[in-house]
């Protein structure tokens, strides 16, 4: 487990280390720049676009301007949703929880099954976005292939 904000920059550090770094996150993004300064928050895309890193999120509030090199499919989510304070994070076969209430917390688990079932979870709700979204479409989309290959690639990189 790790807490505060010095946590989060362990985990940033441990991250930018990943080799193809394809990042799937939901974030409660209106909740986390209460606690998140912006200038923090666009160093750690700035090491992230060095990387030529990708993402597909969901988040709250209004969506970051497509900055530092990240290739990303963005969407907001519903008013409805908004309010859970949290981050669910997935790369490769690391799901990383985080709660922004209080002291911070993130709390990481290396599995390829419990990170293929999020990895499933994240499609799912791609496919809903997309149904519901159809006339205002993302910049870029991730592409299914690239979701498979990361995901058989956390399988390979757990079985050695």
């Amino acid at each position: 487990m790790y807490e505060g904000k010095e946590g989060i920059k362990a985990i940033h550090e441990e991250v930018l280390k990943m080799e193809d770094l394809h990042v799937c996150e939901m974030l409660d993004s209106v909740t986390m720049r209460k606690v998140i300064k912006t200038e923090e928050l666009q160093g750690m895309r700035k090491d992230a676009g060095n990387r030529g890193a990708t993402s597909l999120g969901f988040y709250t509030g209004e969506l970051y301007l497509p900055d530092a090199g990240i290739k990303a499919e963005r969407y907001v989510l519903p008013e409805s949703m908004w309010g859970f304070s949290s981050q669910i994070l997935l790369i490769r076969d690391k799901v990383i929880l985080f709660d922004f209430t209080g002291k911070m917390h993130a709390i990481v688990i290396e599995d390829p099954a419990i990170a293929n079932g999020i990895r499933n979870l994240f499609s799912l709700s791609r496919h809903a976005m997309i149904a519901e979204q159809k006339s205002n479409p993302p910049m870029y989309h991730v592409d299914e292939e690239h979701l498979k290959h990361v995901a058989m690639e956390a399988i390979r990189t757990a079985s050695v």
